[in-house]
């Protein structure tokens, strides 16, 4: 029975290991580009809110339509109009309230200052997942960006979201590529044998919570990072008394990324640091 409770504990603290540690080269990997951090970029993604947009439009369009060939005085008439220009009013509402929240995280970021900061838009995230960079990172007034870096695998994605779970434990599943939906965590290769893949990294549940609202740090492959990197600030919303606006949010950010650079020894020891 000892024997068998020695097993099991050593089979547990074995896979907490892992989960702690992860691949080698997952590791490697990032610890390379925290080395170079200071010469590369943080590409931050905003919202569009396009899929809230694009189905308020459809169900306008098919109203449209439905319009055809009723009598414009009838009550069914003016009632789907009414709702039409109803949803034309919430879309405007939509993409205002978008635009000022974007540009409140742009001016977030004008006082970072350890690296170079570029923005694109959700919808360009297959595009920057494909490193096609050019025409769609956007500078800090939002126009397109001119001058490119060199970024080779050199910079990190931000937004300002929730938490997953932890990524440590990265396990790799590849298929053909017959279809490629919008998953983030999706990146297309081709294989020695010339076909076009897709991998897919699953997450595990590991020791970092999900659900946490924060300025949240992905690799360039679009994978969260975890301890004992630095992979997130909190911002701590609806929490009256603690919650941190964007900018002290970014600043924080800032503060962890030198901290680590100056002594990723501490970050070892106390990933909370």
């Amino acid at each position: 029975m000892k024997k068998l409770v020695l097993a099991v504990s050593l089979f547990l603290l074995t896979n907490v290991i892992y989960a702690q540690r992860g691949p080698r080269k997952y590791y490697e990997e990032i610890n390379v580009l925290f080395e170079n951090l200071d010469d590369g970029a943080i590409l931050v993604r905003l919202k569009t809110d396009s899929i809230k947009i694009a189905a308020l439009e459809q169900r306008n369009q098919t109203y449209r339509r439905a319009l055809e060939g009723i009598d414009e005085n009838s009550k069914n008439f003016k009632k789907k109009k009414e709702d039409i220009e109803r949803r034309k009013r919430l879309i405007t509402k939509i993409k205002t309230n978008r635009n000022k929240y974007n540009q409140s995280v742009v001016d977030a970021f004008q006082s970072f200052s350890f690296c170079n900061i570029y923005f694109f838009y959700a919808t360009d995230s297959r595009k920057i997942l494909n490193q096609v960079f050019e025409g769609n990172l956007l500078d800090k007034n939002l126009n397109i960006s001119d001058s490119l870096p060199n970024l080779n695998n050199n910079y990190l994605i931000a937004e300002f979201g929730a938490t997953t779970k932890d990524t440590t434990t990265i396990m790799m599943h590849k298929g053909e590529l017959s279809s490629f939906p919008g998953n983030p965590n999706k990146y297309i290769e081709r294989d020695s044998d010339g076909k076009i893949y897709y991998k897919y990294y699953e997450y595990s549940s590991t020791s970092m919570e999900g659900g946490v609202d924060a300025l949240v740090l992905f690799s360039p492959d679009f994978v969260q990072l975890q301890a004992p990197y630095p992979h997130y600030v909190r911002t701590f919303e609806n929490l009256l008394f603690l919650e941190r606006n964007k900018s002290k949010t970014v600043l924080r950010l800032q503060y962890k990324i030198e901290q680590y650079k100056a002594a990723p020894w501490i970050y070892w020891l106390d990933p909370s640091f």
